[in-house]
């Protein structure tokens, strides 16, 4: 795969107050959005939801692994483009 059809981001595993295992990660892909979920060892639920990503990914392509230090997660891209921010900005008009 081309590095100019992915994106890979990062979430540290540090920040969380209990050990994370592969099994408390739930990851939904859709054409503009990413929710992830991950719930601790007390039960708490931690939620990133990255709406309007910067253009249309193929979530069936998309991808997650889990290590001891972090989650990386991986968005193909739909068109080949460069991505100059993760999120369209939040001053568009749409809603």
């Amino acid at each position: 795969m081309d590095e100019e059809s992915k994106v890979k981001i990062y979430i540290h595993l540090a920040q969380f107050p209990t050990t994370i295992t592969k099994e408390m990660i739930k990851i939904n892909f859709e054409d503009y959005k990413c929710l992830i979920n991950v719930t601790d060892e007390d039960g708490t639920l931690h939620v990133l939801s990255l709406d309007k990503l910067h253009e249309k990914i193929i979530p069936d392509k998309c991808s997650f692994r889990h290590s001891e230090k972090r989650i990386s997660i991986t968005f193909k891209k739909w068109l080949e483009t460069k991505w100059t921010e993760l999120i369209k900005g939040s001053g568009s008009k749409d809603k």
